[in-house]
């Protein structure tokens, strides 16, 4: 992928795959970068490309309390996020 920095994830619950769930990219101040939704039907994947830096990434679906997850990404790094809702 060459110079790509960026998350990419899979939104779980109970090992399962989460159809419709939000997923938001914030950076540390709390300011909004993006946000996605993941599929029906699908494997509760998602991605964002950004910049190096601090990043919050939150995930949320119906019937699951908000799921925050917090990493620094280096310039061309790609990180594997994998958020499971309660």
């Amino acid at each position: 992928m060459g110079d790509s920095t960026g998350i990419s994830g899979v939104v779980s619950r109970g090992g399962a795959a989460v159809d419709r769930a939000y997923v938001t990219v914030k950076d540390p101040d709390g300011n909004f970068t993006g946000e996605r939704r993941t599929e029906v039907g699908g494997e509760g994947r998602f991605q964002f490309h950004l910049g190096p830096g601090r990043w919050v990434v939150e995930a949320k679906a119906a019937g699951s309390e908000p799921v925050l997850h917090e990493l620094e990404l280096a310039a061309g790094e790609q990180a594997d996020v994998r958020i499971d809702l309660r």
